[in-house]
């Protein structure tokens, strides 16, 4: 199919995700005749906080006292095997624990790595993961929670609510990457973005500091650009900051999140 006939076609996405996984969100909107503009807005790197540090390589050291290990990203998986290795910690510590991931994909990736998960929740969000470990959970039950500096409280408060004993560490840190603001901001005022992916909560915060640091305003730059988010969770973070969710995923997942862009396309 020509690139002019196909649903996407004539639209100008922004993809903003870390370089290391723009990949499959970008082939996939041109696979569709879109253009996607890869201009990450945010980086993961290590942790570099020395009393976190010292926290996370405890509960490394301490993985066979755990009954449950808790992956909500893929990121999350990536950077807990990163610092095993820094450790030189094996999985195999693991086997007395359950470990759940978010989604599908979570688990494909603790797949990749030897470990099979024991619960995947139907739908891809904390909440819903929550609800599918309740009634197997226990006061006094020992959980880890490897996760983002900027991951919500959500699922440790309801564990710790029901009185197992929650280890949360910081596996990795979410920052602002300011590489490309300037290339960002000038697309921005000569108009030729239509559409702005948004995978997380700090993928939109992000974009909107960058914007003011280039001492521009968002409400300026984002008028008639329309804001996709890939699941509810992101949705809110936009909403609850006053601004409008032209297209929302059914799914956190990307192949939902490119689905929910076709109608953008008959626009």
């Amino acid at each position: 199919m020509a690139a002019q006939n196909r649903p996407l076609s004539g639209l100008r996405i922004l993809v903003t995700r870390t370089r290391e996984q723009s990949g499959e969100l970008a082939g996939k909107i041109e696979e569709l005749g879109g253009q996607a503009i890869v201009l990450p807005v945010i980086r993961l790197q290590p942790p570099t906080d020395p009393v976190k540090l010292a926290e996370l390589e405890q509960a490394i050291r301490e993985l066979d006292k755990f009954d449950w290990v808790i992956f909500t990203s893929v990121n999350a998986v990536i950077h807990f095997f990163n610092r095993l290795e820094q450790f030189e910690v094996e999985a195999v510590r693991l086997q007395r624990s359950r470990i759940v991931a978010v989604g599908p994909k979570t688990a494909g990736a603790l797949l990749e790595r030897g470990l099979v998960a024991y619960k995947v929740p139907e739908r891809y969000q904390a909440e819903d993961l929550f609800e599918a470990i309740a009634p197997e959970l226990k006061p006094g039950q020992k959980v880890l929670f490897p996760r983002s500096d900027l991951a919500r409280k959500v699922l440790p408060d309801r564990l710790n609510s029901l009185g197992l004993k929650v280890t949360e560490i910081d596996i990795y840190e979410n920052k602002l990457c300011t590489d490309h603001a300037d290339i960002l901001v000038d697309l921005l005022v000569r108009g030729e973005i239509d559409v702005v992916t948004l995978t997380s909560p700090s993928t939109f915060r992000n974009i909107l500091t960058l914007i003011r640091t280039a001492g521009a305003e968002p409400d300026e730059l984002l008028t008639g650009v329309k804001l996709a988010c890939i699941g509810q969770v992101t949705a809110r973070a936009v909403q609850e900051a006053g601004w409008s969710v032209h297209y929302l995923a059914e799914e956190a997942t990307i192949d939902s999140l490119v689905q929910v862009l076709i109608p953008a396309g008959r626009e």
